[in-house]
């Protein structure tokens, strides 16, 4: 194998490899425990996410040493845009459209203990971001026309070892 036809079949391998398209895998931007009283606590993060995607965001509910009395998120823009909302714990996802910073609001309060005027509770808070699949579709046609040239190469090699058209010396006979 000549120099061009080992490099040549090196790129249609990188290109099959890449044709489907790109896929990141899932980042975790926040995983933290919070504690809060009866007045209640907002935790604030900015998000820096790199292009679109999923974010998903999980609140739960640790109950220790009390479970809470209310929980809500929001998703912002740096505009104040509200993005999304939820109350409550469980999981909710939001589509990110393309590169942006976000801040992710949570609010937790804990129900006061029977007697007292305070409280405490634990919530947990999980955001992911699974960026989207970057599609190369100029990839594929890329890959046709090389494996196309490599048949090419291959043939035109092949008419040149048995003696036809374009060989300076005869074929056996």
């Amino acid at each position: 194998m000549n120099k061009f036809s080992w490099w040549a079949a090196v790129g249609g391998l990188a290109l099959i490899a890449g044709a489907s398209g790109a896929q990141a895998s899932t980042i975790e931007m926040v995983e933290n425990a919070y504690t809060v009283s009866t007045q209640g606590a907002v935790s604030i993060n900015s998000l820096d996410l790199a292009s679109a995607g999923t974010l998903t965001v999980t609140m739960t509910d640790l109950a220790w040493p009390r479970p809470l009395a209310d929980t809500s998120f929001q998703l912002s823009s740096p505009t104040g845009l509200t993005l999304g909302s939820s109350t409550g714990f469980g999981t909710e996802t939001y589509q990110i459209t393309g590169p942006e910073t976000v801040y992710a609001l949570a609010f937790g309060q804990a129900a006061p203990i029977p007697g007292l005027a305070i409280g405490f509770g634990t919530y947990a808070l999980s955001i992911n971001f699974e960026p989207a699949s970057v599609p190369l579709p100029a990839a594929a046609g890329l890959l046709a026309s090389g494996l196309g040239l490599l048949g090419v190469a291959y043939r035109r090699r092949r008419r040149v070892a048995v003696g036809g058209p374009g060989c300076s010396t005869p074929a056996a006979e």
